[in-house]
């Protein structure tokens, strides 16, 4: 993936290490940049110790994946994190998302809703929302802004909202 065009014909780009050698072997100069690469293995290997997780896809979470994450950070943090189901799909799928707030400082709260994953072939957008929940059910307590949004605010994500979509995609990917 091109990130960034630089000066000249400086490219940014996010690759696998066979595709580096390729473009070496093609005639590229290659610098790898090992501070984004070591960033990027963190969070790879973050993912992975979710339970649940499953880098099928392309690393993307089948529907039942995502709901047993939802169900997970819900048991591990109760006073945090309350899953819901909102309806039905158009072919009878449960949608789903997670509530979240600390549940022992009473409200009224004001609520945020980040709906993601509205589209067949929308998969990263599942990612980012369930990523959204896990940073800020782990980082209560230990960052102040979340602490303070969770005290404070209502945070419902709906991290799938297309969950017919994903099966059919999940077909064609």
């Amino acid at each position: 993936d091109l990130l960034e065009m630089r000066e000249g014909d400086d490219l940014f780009i996010l690759t696998m290490p066979e595709q580096v050698e390729q473009l070496r072997r093609e005639g590229w100069q290659v610098k790898v940049d090992e501070d984004q690469t070591a960033w990027l293995r963190q969070q790879r290997d973050a993912f992975l110790r979710e339970p649940g997780a499953n880098p099928v896809q392309g690393g993307y979470r089948t529907v039942g994946e995502m709901r047993a994450s939802l169900n997970s950070a819900a048991a591990r943090y109760p006073n945090l994190a309350e899953v819901f189901v909102y309806g039905r799909s158009w072919e009878g799928r449960e949608l789903f998302g997670v509530r979240l707030t600390n549940k022992q400082k009473p409200g009224p709260k004001p609520v945020f809703f980040l709906m993601a994953a509205i589209h067949a072939r929308e998969l990263a957008t599942t990612e980012v929302a369930l990523n959204f929940i896990r940073y800020l059910v782990e980082g209560y307590r230990s960052n102040p802004d979340v602490t303070w949004l969770l005290d404070w605010h209502e945070i419902w994500v709906a991290p799938m909202t297309n969950p017919d979509g994903r099966k059919v995609a999940a077909r064609v990917i």
